[in-house]
């Protein structure tokens, strides 16, 4: 199957290839659907199935970060002054990086001469 290319649309009727004939263009190669086996006709529903669904969370994804943008913008309006100017958001370090927000001070001790 080409890049970019779905089964669902491969599979709609071509002008040229014969009248009435529904085929699948798989690699740039086209197949007379009529002449596909059982388990070939299965793959291919289970393929648009799979296209399906990815297209719904493709939406549902699309759905989600919309939302948070909202919520994120919502929240920044009615946040306080921030502690620090300058600081950089918390949200853009990885959580591995980041520092307590309270250190301790470690005592020091002194050489003797």
């Amino acid at each position: 199957m080409a890049k970019n290319e779905t089964v669902a649309q491969a599979a709609q009727s071509t002008s040229g290839v014969q009248e009435n004939t529904q085929t699948l263009n798989v690699g740039g190669k086209l197949y007379d659907l009529g002449q596909l086996s059982e388990q070939a006709r299965q793959l291919v529903v289970n393929i648009q199935a799979a296209e399906y669904e990815l297209g719904e969370l493709s939406r549902k994804t699309a759905i989600a970060q919309t939302a948070h943008a909202a919520y994120m913008n919502a929240l920044n309006e009615v946040l306080p002054a921030p502690l620090a100017d300058g600081a950089t958001d918390a949200a853009d370090k990885p959580a591995a990086e980041e520092k307590p927000a309270v250190t301790e001070k470690k005592p020091t001790t002194r050489r003797k001469k």
